[in-house]
């Protein structure tokens, strides 16, 4: 099953039977499993907008954290969209 919610203008939470994924416009900026795996996709920090949005995705996360996590490999960064 799938559902959609939209958190505002273009940017919507997709919810499948993998996890939830977070889009912008038509694009897909951060997953997240239903085991807490998070998957970054090249335009995760596109603008302040997509900033703001990922940020409440993944639990209130600044862009600082989200990079340390990166960095350290606890999330992994995706250089397609496939």
């Amino acid at each position: 099953m799938v559902k959609l919610k939209t958190l505002a203008p273009n940017q919507t939470i997709v919810y499948d039977d993998i996890g939830a994924t977070l889009f912008s416009y038509d694009t897909p900026i951060c997953s997240r499993d239903y085991s807490s795996k998070i998957i970054l996709y090249p335009a995760w920090r596109y603008s302040a907008t997509t900033s703001k949005y990922r940020s409440q995705f993944l639990n209130g996360e600044t862009t600082r954290e989200t990079q340390r996590k990166l960095d350290v490999n606890t999330y992994t960064l995706r250089n397609t969209y496939a």
